[in-house]
């Protein structure tokens, strides 16, 4: 049987062979997002010293969803891990972002919050569309400033 999953030499951690058996039982990466896996556990062994097999065997115990579902958690526990002041901000923005986007109304931010400001797209079917997206935008200003305030300054 062909590996699916091989962890390149260019980790220097151990237990590739058992981190690689782990990948192919638990989890289906696209191969940006198990790129993104292999960093962010290199990053975590070079910073903390903590081999990636015990990150592993500790969510393994606990994974229990399907191998897309287990995916996209561990990339979530790892980016914790590695930023949780970023998930902590990310967060907060997606509570205010929830509470202004309404029919009509997309925010987008930008993501990892690089760049400044946010952008705000506005889908106007008809002219009653217009001043009821407007309405919305006026009596949610003080959220729209505080967002943009959250992304400029990274808190």
């Amino acid at each position: 049987m062909e590996k699916k999953y091989i962890i390149s030499k260019d980790y220097k951690f151990d237990k590739k062979d058992e981190i690689e058996k782990i990948f192919e039982k638990y989890y289906y990466f696209t191969v940006s997002e198990y790129r993104e896996v292999l960093e962010m556990l290199n990053e975590i062994y070079i910073v903390k010293n903590i081999n990636p097999l015990e990150i592993l065997l500790k969510k393994e115990a606990i994974e229990k969803n399907s191998k897309k579902e287990n995916t996209k958690n561990l990339i979530e526990f790892l980016k914790q891990d590695k930023s949780p002041t970023m998930i902590r901000i990310m967060q907060e923005i997606k509570k205010i972002v929830k509470k202004i986007q309404k029919k009509g109304i997309k925010i987008n931010i930008p993501e990892n919050l690089e760049g400044q400001g946010l952008q705000i797209v506005l889908d106007l079917k008809t002219e009653s569309d217009v001043q009821n997206t407007i309405n919305q935008l006026k009596n949610n200003e003080k959220e729209i400033k505080e967002l943009i305030r959250i992304i400029n300054r990274g808190d």
